[in-house]
């Protein structure tokens, strides 16, 4: 059995004119949030019985309260140039709270083109999953060159994924600038420039490094030395460093057999850095990362393009991915 609960609760206040300067309105919105979240995760028939399983499941069952608070300044301080400042607080029951701040400009001397730029702070609360008495049940491969059956072999080994309370919420940083011409009405280019920098970043352990260290709490073993399962909870461990640019473009070409539409939105992985092991690794295209949190394969381009056409009541569309 699983069930997951959500209950919020949100009430907001804004207004686009405060007041007036010479420059333009003043606009100031005010909210409030108050969430219940729940989430539980029956244990699974095989570790009751003493077994574990594979494929994974997981056992899970936690909750928590979250209150916050937000506002939004916009400020003209030109009549072409817009300051806006904002910042949210939220209070978890399980773990405390945090402020995230965000400052931005918008420039925009002709109707046409908007350029625009932000720094904000953020951060990611650890999931139910992360911080509570969870148990997440899986298989991965290792080599284990304490095996006295089969000594350096590779074999499949069960693994445990558990929760740990102790759990520090990740930290961002975000930096953005970019910007949106349109010199006509069929026609929209965007560029951005990204940077995001997060410190303690929630995962777990490599297994095999686990399993080279073999530390009895962690490496359990059965009666004929062999690998029974191994437990990785859940850490705060390192940062990660990343950064690239995002592009989008759209044509429109109205004819008499039908209008084009030509559009693409494409993003270019420039760096994807995190420690490991002591030494900082950049993982940009390629599949390095497929063990670490965050983990999986990271392509420098990624996007798509389609080309679109409509006549009346028909319409095709034709994307490359």
């Amino acid at each position: 059995q699983a069930i997951t609960k959500l209950d919020v609760l949100d009430a907001t206040l804004s207004s686009p004119n405060l007041f007036r300067l010479p420059t333009g309105n003043v606009g100031l919105g005010l909210g409030a949030q108050f969430m219940h979240q729940s989430q539980y995760i029956g244990t699974g028939a095989g570790w009751a019985s003493g077994q574990l399983t594979s494929p994974s499941i997981q056992s899970v069952d936690g909750e928590r309260n979250v209150a916050a608070v937000y506002y939004q300044l916009d400020i003209p301080l030109l009549k072409t140039l817009t300051f806006s400042q904002s910042g949210r607080y939220d209070h978890y029951s399980d773990f405390g709270g945090a402020f995230s701040p965000r400052f931005a400009l918008r420039f925009q001397p002709v109707r046409e083109l908007t350029l625009y730029g932000s720094y904000n702070r953020g951060f990611r609360a650890p999931t139910l999953i992360e911080n509570t008495s969870s148990r997440t049940f899986g298989s991965q491969g290792v080599v284990d060159t304490r095996d006295p059956n089969n000594p350096g072999s590779y074999n499949i080994v069960e693994e445990i994924r558990a929760g740990n309370r102790g759990l520090q919420p990740e930290r961002t940083k975000n930096y953005n600038v970019g910007f949106q011409f349109s010199p006509t009405r069929t026609t929209d280019i965007g560029f951005d420039w990204y940077k995001i920098h997060i410190d303690n970043v929630i995962g777990t352990d490599d297994v095999q490094v686990v399993v080279n260290q073999n530390d009895p709490s962690q490496v359990v073993r059965n009666a004929n030395g062999s690998i029974a399962y191994v437990t990785l909870p859940y850490r705060n461990l390192s940062s990660l460093d990343t950064d690239g640019f995002e592009a989008t473009f759209r044509q429109t070409v109205a004819t008499k057999i039908g209008t084009f539409t030509l559009s693409g939105d494409w993003a270019y992985i420039w760096h994807f850095k995190m420690p490991v092991g002591g030494v900082e690794r950049d993982y940009a295209g390629n599949n390095g990362a497929l063990h670490q949190p965050f983990g999986g394969s990271f392509p420098r381009w990624k996007g798509n393009t389609d080309l679109s056409w409509n006549h009346h009541q028909w319409n095709a569309t034709l994307s490359w991915l």
